[in-house]
């Protein structure tokens, strides 16, 4: 969105000979000329008009508010940010924001980005960005957002979409703005009514395989790099671990003070079979009833089987589990330990490890890692967390309506060249009553 401001032009525009001077009428003007002497036209000279000089160009003010996108549902802790177009020559001195006619906030110099806290309530506000240059000259824009009473929440169905891009070479690109971004659903572009760059608070299942496969150094291993994984979340993320082998275990959500978590991952010890799909329906429907932004950390070897290697170690498949974490709307990022997993199949003998870890991953708008060593879990771990913390989130109101419970494709994509988007790939329309 674009207000352009333009400055007044002085002087009065420079005519042919005709022109008005000090008020004379034209036919006065006229006159003059009739009495100039004509020897110079005798001689050959041709009097023509003055065509008209064109005005020297204007320089243009622009001002563009990048987030939140106009028409947007909007609640909680928020980033207002701005982008101003001035000239070289008189640059911006200061950029205001106003919501409601208040203003929140100064911002002097580039990003042009401020915190704000709309409240608990989705209300319709009018944000309004003024930028004024060194001379003075301002430009302004505006957007408005939506109100969302309580008896239209069942109605109105919005869909978040978290997603990280990258470009190759250069690490993550975190400079993206609304308008860079392209969402289709089922082939059909939909209309982006939400946008952010801030970090939100994320709610974890931290997953830890504590099978007899990972007795000894890899457990200690493992356990130690779950720590420093606990050590990097915010202090508004929650988080539970859930240990799986025969038996799967729990600790309580945390949230702030990570004690408990803490405890529960220093007490794992190895042992039992691998009941791998069963940990992860156990964290989807943990993780189900709550809202925002909801991932599982795994590290396993990817191997769903009994400790007797005769028969599987969960009584949910892999589709099933697969099924009820996109229902739930969680990330899944996969951490698979040992050398071979590409060449290692699942039980059912229908994908390799590697496969199978990279599919939960993929299909959910989590990322798969690769450690074949316990040596680099560390930086897998710290990865996961950075990665998170640098996304996008983006929210639409699908234009397919139907409240059917069938699975809708998602495909998101940049509009910069060479920048690659990873999101999740689809979600379960709500079903009808």
């Amino acid at each position: 969105m674009f207000v352009r401001c333009e400055r007044s032009r002085r002087g009065k525009e420079r005519g042919g000979l005709a022109r008005r001077r000090h008020g004379a009428p034209a036919w006065r003007a006229g006159l003059l000329l009739a009495a100039l002497p004509i020897w110079g036209v005798a001689r050959g000279d041709v009097v023509e008009p003055q065509a008209p000089s064109a005005p020297p160009p204007q320089p243009a003010y622009a001002v563009r508010i990048l987030s939140p996108a106009d028409r947007d549902y909007l609640s909680g802790p928020t980033v207002l940010e701005a982008e101003a177009f001035f000239p070289a020559g008189d640059p911006v001195a200061r950029v205001e924001f106003y919501v409601d006619d208040v203003r929140v906030a100064t911002v002097l110099r580039r990003p042009y980005r401020t915190d704000w806290d709309a409240g608990p309530e989705f209300l319709a506000r009018r944000v309004r960005v003024v930028a004024i240059s060194a001379s003075g000259t301002r430009a302004a824009a505006e957007i408005h957002t939506r109100r969302l009473v309580p008896d239209q929440r069942a109605e109105v169905q919005l869909v978040d979409v978290y997603a990280t891009v990258r470009e190759k070479g250069h690490g993550y690109v975190t400079d993206l703005a609304v308008g860079d971004f392209v969402i289709e659903e089922e082939g059909r572009p939909q209309s982006i009514t939400s946008f952010s760059r801030q970090e939100r608070p994320v709610t974890w299942a931290v997953l830890l395989d504590v099978s007899a496969s990972m007795q000894g150094a890899r457990l200690d291993t493992a356990r130690k790099a779950a720590l420093l994984f606990v050590d990097e979340l915010s202090p508004v993320d929650r988080a539970v671990a859930i240990t799986f082998s025969d038996v799967i275990d729990s600790s309580p959500f945390t949230a702030g003070d990570h004690a408990p978590l803490r405890a529960m991952i220093e007490s794992s010890r190895a042992g039992g079979g691998t009941a791998l799909y069963d940990a992860l329906v156990d964290a989807a429907e943990r993780l189900r009833p709550l809202d925002g932004k909801k991932a599982v950390l795994l590290l396993s070897d990817g191997r769903d089987q009994g400790l007797d290697g005769y028969g599987p170690g969960s009584t949910h498949s892999f589709e099933e589990a697969l099924e009820r974490v996109q229902r739930a709307e969680v990330a899944v990022y996969a951490v698979g330990l040992g050398e071979d997993l590409a060449e290692q199949l699942d039980f059912q003998r229908r994908r390799n490890l590697r496969n199978l870890l990279e599919a939960l991953s993929d299909n959910t708008g989590g990322r798969a890692h690769m450690v074949r060593r316990e040596g680099g879990l560390r930086e897998v771990f710290r990865q996961v967390a950075q990665e998170v913390r640098l996304q996008y989130s983006l929210g639409y109101s699908p234009s397919n309506s139907r409240r059917d419970g069938s699975w809708r494709d998602i495909s998101v994509r940049v509009l910069r060249p060479g920048a690659q988007v990873t999101a999740r790939r689809g979600y379960f329309a709500p079903a009808g009553p």
